[in-house]
């Protein structure tokens, strides 16, 4: 099995990609007690409650259903449809904000509105998410009617 981590920020996965599950839990257990002992050896800690695995396989087999990589929901069938009701709701409640405040404000401060609360969520790693079951509906159609802001000049 190949052993590979991904570190941003604070942040640091650890996956492993193989064929013979038996294998790559004994490369991931061995790889742990490394990490462990660094740890130690740093005087650092592990923030258990954001811990987390997950096994993604073509079978149901899971220790855990979601877990969140950089932002993004994922569970073990790599649907991201988690993700994408998350960011419906989160966007519908931009929107609602962004309607009530249209006739108060400028064009150009409901564009800037709109790019802060809402492109920026729609846009954020849609490479990864946009092709799910949920995803495979244009994102403005998820949205539909409470998209429809009033852009009056």
């Amino acid at each position: 099995p190949t052993l590979k981590f991904i570190n941003f920020a604070d942040d640091t996965t650890v996956y492993s990609i193989g064929s013979n599950m038996s294998e790559m839990h004994n490369v991931l257990t061995a790889e742990l007690v490394r990490v462990g002992e660094w740890l130690h050896a740093n005087r650092l800690s592990l923030n258990i409650d954001k811990t987390s695995y997950m096994i993604v396989t073509n079978k149901r087999f899971t220790e855990k259903e979601l877990a969140t990589f950089l932002g993004v929901t994922i569970d073990d069938r790599l649907s991201f449809n988690e993700h994408v009701r998350e960011l419906v709701k989160r966007i519908s409640m931009s929107t609602v904000l962004l309607n009530r405040v249209s006739t108060l404000v400028p064009l150009k401060v409901k564009l800037n509105a709109y790019y802060a609360l809402i492109y920026f969520r729609m846009s954020y790693a849609i490479t990864v998410w946009g092709k799910s079951s949920f995803g495979k509906r244009p994102p403005s159609s998820l949205l539909a009617p409470s998209l429809a802001l009033d852009v009056r000049v």
